[in-house]
């Protein structure tokens, strides 16, 4: 069988969250209590299984929602690549 790709993508805001809030990827790991490279990994990579629970940690810390950090946009909605 054929592997199935979504036509849509799926993006991690947790960059412009803690933009949002002035704080660095080792602030949020203290503050979570995650290792700085657990929390560095799901910070910066869009293309990595999530740990729901590192995810709700994530949540739980910043106050916000799951959707807040993830973020869908359907196909017909993406920006075509510039060639």
């Amino acid at each position: 069988m054929a592997k199935v790709k979504p036509k849509g993508t799926v993006n991690n805001r947790m960059r412009v969250l803690l933009a949002e809030r002035r704080m660095s990827i080792k602030d949020f790991a203290e503050a979570a209590g995650l290792h700085y490279t657990t929390a560095n990994r799901f910070c910066r990579y869009n293309r990595v299984n999530v740990d729901l629970d590192i995810a709700a940690i994530a949540c739980e810390t910043l106050g916000v929602e799951i959707g807040d950090i993830f973020v869908y946009t359907p196909e017909d909605e993406l920006t075509p690549a510039s060639p």
